[in-house]
C-alpha cells in the first residue's frame, strides 16, 4: 500500500473502487484531482485488476492519491469497507471509476454538511453520459428529508456514486453488508436513515456513464430479489421501532403490480434500461431485453409492443419499416385534425 505523506488530516476521502476500468480511469481520476475543493485524499483501491488500471493509477504523482492494492479480486463490498476502515477524511465521498464528477461537486457536499451537522448522506443528482461521454439524461432523485424518507421504502433514493456521507456514521451503521449484495448500497442508505437525515442536492453533480458491462443492468433480478428483502426488513424496523403505523402497507409490489411491470418490480426495471438503451441509440442492446420483460411482466402492454416491434423489425425490410413509420404518421395527423 502507498501512503501519501499529507502532513494534516484531509477533510474529504474520496473512495474509488478500482476493477478493470482502464477505458475510463483517466478521465475519471483527473475529474478528481481537478475538483475546486482540494482538501482530499483519493483512495483509489485496486481490486486485482487485469487489465492496465493499475499502470494507469501509477502514473500519477499527486500527493493526495493514496493506491491501495487488494490481494486478488474481492468484490466491491469487500473493497468499500476495506476503503472505509482506512479513510482518514471526516467525509467519505464516492466515486465509481467509470464516472466523472462535476468541477464543484466535492466543495458543494461538504459546505452542505459542515452547515447540515443532523444530515449523514448528502447526494445528488446526475447527467446520464453513454460510453462515448453523450449526456443521454437527468436523472432526478427525491430533494428533502421528508420526501426522501417517504419514498426510500419504496425504491432506492439515492444515485450511489453520487453521495458523501459522515465517515463515522456509516462505521457506526456497519458499513455494507454482504448479504445485500448488489443492493448494498441501497440497504446502508435504509438503515442510516432510520436515525439520521438524510439529502439530495437538487443539481447533477455527477457524469454518470451507462453502458452493458454495469452490475445493475446484468443482474437485475438478484438485485431486485434483494431489494426486496432488504425492504421488508427495514419495514418491520420501523414498524418496531415506532417509526411506522403498524398497519402500514407493505412495500413490496404484489403479483398482480409484478405481472403489469409497474415501478419497484424487475419487470419495471427491464423496461427502464430498455428505454434507456434505446435513446443511447443502442437499438441491439434494447433488442436483446425485450425477452427478459416479457417473462418477467406478461401483462406490461409496453412488453407487448417491443415484441411486435422485435418481429416487425426481423421480417420488414427498411423501407417496409420506413412506409410503416409514414403511414402511422400520417394516420395521427388525420385523427388529430378530426378532434
Amino acid at each position: 500500500m502507498y501512503r501519501s505523506d499529507l502532513q494534516n488530516t484531509p477533510k474529504v476521502t474520496v473512495l474509488l473502487p478500482v476493477f478493470n476500468a482502464e477505458l475510463f480511469l483517466t478521465e475519471c481520476i483527473e475529474s478528481i484531482l481537478g475538483q475546486s475543493f482540494s482538501n482530499f485524499e483519493l483512495l483509489a483501491i485496486n481490486d486485482g485488476s487485469t487489465d492496465s488500471s493499475r499502470e494507469i493509477l501509477a502514473t500519477y504523482s499527486d500527493p493526495r492519491l493514496v493506491i491501495v492494492d487488494n490481494n486478488d479480486n474481492r468484490g466491491l463490498i469487500y473493497t468499500l469497507n476495506r476503503g472505509i476502515s482506512i479513510a482518514r477524511g471526516e467525509y467519505i465521498a464516492r466515486m465509481d471509476a467509470d464516472d466523472i464528477a462535476v468541477v464543484d461537486r466535492f466543495k458543494k457536499q461538504v459546505a452542505y454538511l459542515d452547515t447540515h451537522p443532523q444530515v449523514a448522506v448528502i447526494g445528488s443528482w446526475a447527467e446520464l453520459i453513454d460510453h462515448s461521454g453523450k449526456r443521454i439524461q437527468l436523472r432526478q432523485v427525491p430533494v428533502g428529508n421528508k420526501d426522501i424518507q417517504e419514498t426510500q421504502l419504496k425504491t432506492n433514493s439515492f444515485i450511489h456514486p453520487s453521495v458523501m456521507f459522515r465517515t463515522d456514521i456509516v462505521r457506526a451503521s456497519g458499513s455494507f453488508r454482504q448479504d445485500a449484495l448488489h443492493a448494498e448500497d441501497y440497504d446502508l442508505w435504509l438503515r442510516i436513515s432510520e436515525n439520521h437525515d438524510v439529502d439530495n442536492l437538487p443539481e447533477p453533480l455527477i457524469l454518470y456513464r451507462v453502458h452493458s458491462g454495469q452490475i445493475s443492468q446484468r443482474h437485475l433480478r438478484l438485485q431486485r430479489a434483494t431489494a426486496d428483502r432488504i425492504r421488508a426488513a427495514a419495514w418491520q424496523r420501523r414498524i418496531i421501532s415506532g417509526n411506522l403505523s403498524p398497519d402500514a402497507p407493505s412495500p413490496i409490489p404484489g403479483w398482480l403490480s409484478r405481472l403489469r411491470g409497474e415501478v419497484g418490480t424487475v419487470g419495471g426495471d427491464y423496461l427502464t434500461w430498455l428505454q434507456l438503451f434505446r435513446e443511447m441509440g443502442r437499438e441491439n442492446m434494447a433488442s436483446q431485453l425485450v425477452y427478459p420483460l416479457l417473462r418477467a411482466a406478461p401483462l406490461n402492454q409496453q412488453a407487448h409492443s417491443e415484441l411486435l416491434r422485435k418481429i416487425l423489425n426481423y421480417i420488414l425490410t427498411d423501407n417496409q419499416i420506413r412506409a410503416l413509420r409514414w403511414y402511422k404518421k400520417r394516420l395521427l395527423c388525420l385523427l388529430g385534425n378530426k378532434h
